[in-house]
């Protein structure tokens, strides 16, 4: 049951859909949201980020809703995460 959604679904559903997108777009990798509280987004991140790396082999980096408050995280560790991880992407395509 934590890895159930609000509106009644397991948490294969919402992975599958986001991987569906994932496929559409071609996206290179996800950053996902977990917001402070919700139990199932922040439950199914790490599966998420599995699913992700197994069927589709992109990364996945999270980001914490304490991220979006400046007494928790400022900005300069924000765009550090998000520089390293950028390219480790960059990386494993094989364009840095």
């Amino acid at each position: 049951m934590m890895n159930c959604l609000s509106w009644g679904a397991l948490a294969k559903r919402w992975v599958d859909n986001t991987l569906y997108v994932c496929r559409d777009l071609k996206v290179d990798a996800i950053i996902n949201f977990r917001q402070v509280g919700c139990t199932a987004t922040v439950g199914l991140a790490k599966i998420l980020e599995d699913c992700a790396e197994k069927e589709l082999g992109i990364p996945t980096l999270h980001f914490d809703g304490w991220q979006l408050d400046p007494s928790y995280f400022d900005a300069a560790q924000v765009n550090s995460q998000l520089d390293i991880f950028v390219d480790s992407c960059l990386r494993r395509k094989g364009l840095a």
